[in-house]
């Protein structure tokens, strides 16, 4: 009888860990990137958010079940937010020696080619840019 009990305990559980409303207390992943860094972040004629990364990022979202809350910002607040604990992950980031010694990397999704894009100013509105690779969502 003890045991009928305890598991029937554990599958009650289960099903409640399982649940869809279980799901919703994942904590949202924090993302922090630059917001000024077409095509992969950058504002909108509006000041939303828009580009490759924050694409990417939605879909990572909805593949993995998690929450991400995205936040653009000055590259100088992007960094110290991810070094005191507000926030979990920092996107469009160079990998180089010196952040090498404060940062954990990931394996680079793409390739930035060394040139110059044109400023969003020059762009008279255009919400599009030219990129010449496909990022992958591994």
């Amino acid at each position: 009888m003890i045991m009928r009990s305890y598991a029937g305990g554990l599958l009650c559980l289960l099903m409640l860990l399982t649940s869809p409303g279980a799901l919703s207390t994942v904590s949202p992943l924090r993302v922090v990137l630059d917001d000024n860094y077409p095509p992969y972040s950058f504002r909108d004629d509006h000041g939303r958010l828009q580009g490759l990364r924050i694409d990417l990022w939605h879909l990572w979202s909805e593949i993995h079940h998690r929450p991400v809350v995205l936040r653009g910002e000055h590259w100088a607040e992007a960094k110290r937010d991810l070094l005191s604990g507000q926030a979990d992950v920092i996107d469009t980031i160079f990998d180089t020696p010196r952040r090498q010694q404060t940062y954990q990397f990931a394996p680079p999704y793409a390739e930035v080619p060394p040139y110059p894009l044109p400023a969003r100013s020059l762009l008279s509105g255009a919400t599009t840019i030219f990129c010449p690779f496909t990022p992958s969502l591994a």
